[in-house]
């Protein structure tokens, strides 16, 4: 018995004494252990019990052992994760420790050289007079003797003249004033007056190190073919973690944010500035990771071996990175630097749609040229079918067929027909089985019924519906053809700018009964702290609404900029302007989810619609909402109180939100697969795919199509 339970035990015991003492003694005393195994009369033990015995023995030694496992091994998780977690923080630690050891070697107190190149420092300032005169400080104790620092007030409406005035004196400090138009604006307006071979930058709540510009002229008298160069820097949250990053330079992991190249830390020839441009204005933060990508594409940037700068990662109210938002100017810097390899051009190449709309280009109708634009740019030729001429008509960015659908389809041969509204789809059917072409079908909110959803399902050459996803539920229940699609907008048209205005409040739509428009003048009448602008496009089939409208603003005493038929271009600013959108509803129809909600918050407004759970979930956190027209003026009050910072955060917010779920680059890409699983893909029972151009859908399209014809 003891020669059959011995593993066991002993197992059992190296467990626990691993787990309590560590290995080193569980290991010495299982040898010790070891050594007496056979010492006892083994036999007789076994005679002393029976086999049943023996079992339960064993069966308990095994117990034993699984929980000293178990604990064991939760016990060495335990261990692991501290450990990783360890290594984790040893090796940041030695990453800064390793930066900084190899900085401190360099003798950076004097030039090398008689001819090092004149340096133009650019520090732009928004409203930071309680900070920005030590970052002026730092760059006048630089010990280079050819240097100008060009102060850009950026707008600032605090104390900063006041500041300013210390420095007057100072004969290589320049302060330069403009209207406030952001980071990459003021860069541009301090280039714009400088001198220097060589231009650096620092923000205006940051501090340079001493020899910083000496190390810069040194590196570029080093490598005169150079153009560019990086420097290490010190990123401070002023608390508990400091850290000093000099990466190692490589594009790809620069576009893929894996490597820091910082505005404080880059400096580059005039001559590259000259040749590749300047700061791109339109993006409202990470513009200095645009131009780095831009400038070291095809030059390799020097690799300065000296602290640049003190890089102020705090949650400080007027840091400029907690105050802007990042996805929608990261998703346009990946599209601007999109490598053609990656990019959706391949796939759509030589795809021909036809878009059939009831009356394109009405200026309303804003999400059918959102499409246009997005599939064009990925390489598909798509025109359009319009039923019936615009009643404020915008300019067509594709040919326009007016004539008949039939025409249309014979003058462009497309491979498929993409339609707005349900019935528009269940007007085409036929044409479409007549010439074997699959129809796909981008459902809305007004036309949304049973009786539409049904009629256009029963149209045999509808392949797929593409519904909002909180209407998709119920039109599953009516076709499995449907598809859960967000509304989207163009993410080349609507992003935050440096021009919004909190006291805006705009409401942008058709000019039709169903959007409860007389509330918006009601609401405007009695929010007298802000402007409201209300854009409209005419409608034919409302002819008399316009005076209606215009009788009831004059009547209030014209609260409300009222604007007809707004050109596209127009628009776009304004909504970029617009620091509310107001959006009323009267729930004659299902609520939907309005375009003009997604542009608005794209631009970082915040939105004021009404409570109901699908605004709720288009709208998101970010926005406030209101069941009555008291409460929508409630809600406005409530915004007009709001701190700066309480602004700022639901401002980034709405344009992180927005950018996230509804831009074009997000929710387009499912159609356009769908289409060519449409027209490129094989045919199955089912008839979940179709058929390459010029063959049947299948067998039951096909004989259906040829009696139609």
């Amino acid at each position: 018995m003891n020669l059959v339970r011995r593993p066991f035990r002993l197992t059992r015991i190296f467990g626990q004494v691993c787990r309590d003492q560590g290995l080193a003694s569980a290991l010495r005393l299982t040898a010790l252990k070891c050594r007496g195994a056979f010492s006892s009369n083994f036999t007789s033990s076994i005679t002393d019990r029976s086999a049943a015995g023996l079992l339960t023995g064993l069966r308990n030694d095994i117990a034993d052992l699984q929980r000293s496992v178990q604990q064991l091994r939760e016990q060495i998780d335990r261990d692991s994760s501290a450990r990783d977690a360890s290594l984790r923080e040893a090796s940041c630690h030695s990453d800064s420790l390793r930066n900084l050891t190899w900085l401190d070697r360099r003798d950076l107190s004097a030039s090398r050289y008689s001819d090092t190149p004149s340096i133009s420092v650019i520090m732009p300032v928004y409203n930071r007079a309680d900070r920005v005169a030590a970052s002026i400080n730092s760059v006048i104790a630089q010990d280079y003797s050819s240097f100008e620092l060009i102060v850009v007030d950026d707008g600032s409406d605090d104390d900063l003249s006041t500041v300013m005035a210390q420095f007057e004196q100072q004969p290589k400090v320049r302060l330069i004033r403009i209207v406030h138009s952001g980071d990459a604006g003021a860069r541009n307006a301090g280039l714009a007056a400088s001198n220097g071979e060589i231009i650096a930058h620092l923000d205006s709540d940051n501090r340079m190190y001493p020899g910083y510009l000496q190390a810069i002229g040194n590196a570029y008298v080093e490598h005169p073919d150079g153009q560019c160069a990086t420097a290490a820097m010190l990123w401070d949250n002023g608390h508990n973690w400091v850290h000093v990053r000099h990466d190692h330079f490589d594009w790809d992991r620069l576009r893929q944010n894996q490597i820091n190249i910082d505005t404080n830390c880059f400096s580059y020839r005039r001559s590259l500035w000259q040749t590749m441009g300047g700061w791109n204005e339109s993006l409202s933060k990470h513009s200095d990771f645009e131009l780095a990508l831009r400038y070291t594409r095809d030059h390799t940037p020097i690799r300065i071996e000296a602290l640049a700068a003190h890089y102020d990662s705090s949650d400080h109210p007027s840091r400029m990175s907690l105050n802007r938002a990042s996805a929608p100017n990261l998703g346009r810097i990946r599209a601007m630097h999109q490598l053609p390899s990656e990019r959706a051009l391949p796939i759509g190449r030589g795809l021909k749609v036809l878009m059939c709309t009831y009356d394109y280009p009405q200026l309303s109708e804003s999400y059918v040229d959102t499409e246009l634009a997005w599939f064009t740019r990925q390489g598909v030729q798509i025109e359009v079918f319009s039923a019936t001429a615009s009643s404020a008509p915008g300019t067509p960015i594709v040919p326009v067929h007016t004539q008949s659908i039939d025409d249309a389809i014979d003058s462009f041969q497309p491979d498929l027909l993409h339609c707005h509204w349900l019935p528009t789809a269940a007007s085409v059917g036929q044409q479409a089985l007549a010439h074997n072409l699959p129809i796909t079908v981008r459902a809305h909110s007004f036309e949304f019924s049973d009786e539409n959803m049904a009629a256009c399902s029963d149209v045999l050459a509808v392949r797929s519906i593409y519904a909002f996803p909180h209407l998709d539920s119920i039109a599953q229940a009516l076709t499995a053809k449907s598809q859960p699609i967000t509304a989207c907008f163009d993410s080349q048209r609507f992003y935050p700018r440096f021009t919004q205005d909190r006291r805006l409040v705009l409401r942008a739509a058709a000019c039709l009964t169903t959007k409860d428009l007389a509330s918006f003048f009601l609401i405007a009448a009695a929010s007298p702290q802000f402007r409201f602008v209300l854009a409209l496009a005419t409608v034919a089939t409302v002819p008399d609404l316009p005076a209606q409208l215009e009788k009831i603003n004059v009547d209030l005493g014209s609260p409300v900029d009222i604007r007809w038929n707004v050109p596209h271009d127009q628009m776009t600013q304004l909504v970029a302007n617009a620091g509310v959108y107001l959006h009323t509803f009267g729930f004659v129809q299902p609520f939907g989810m309005p375009v003009s909600i997604a542009e608005a918050m794209a631009c970082g407004a915040v939105v004021a619609a009404p409570d109901c759970a699908a605004a709720r979930t288009y709208v998101g956190d970010c926005g406030v909402f209101y069941d009555s027209t008291a409460g929508a003026i409630e809600a406005l009050q409530g915004i007009a109180a709001w701190t700066d910072q309480q602004w700022n955060e639901r401002s980034v917010h709405a344009a992180d939100h927005a950018y996230q779920t509804y831009a074009d680059d997000m929710v387009l890409p499912a159609i356009l697969a769908d289409w060519i699983r449409l027209t490129e893909g094989p045919t199955n029972d089912e008839g979940s795919h179709g058929p390459a151009t010029g063959t049947p859908l299948n067998d039951a399209f096909s004989s259906v199509a040829t009696v139609v014809s």
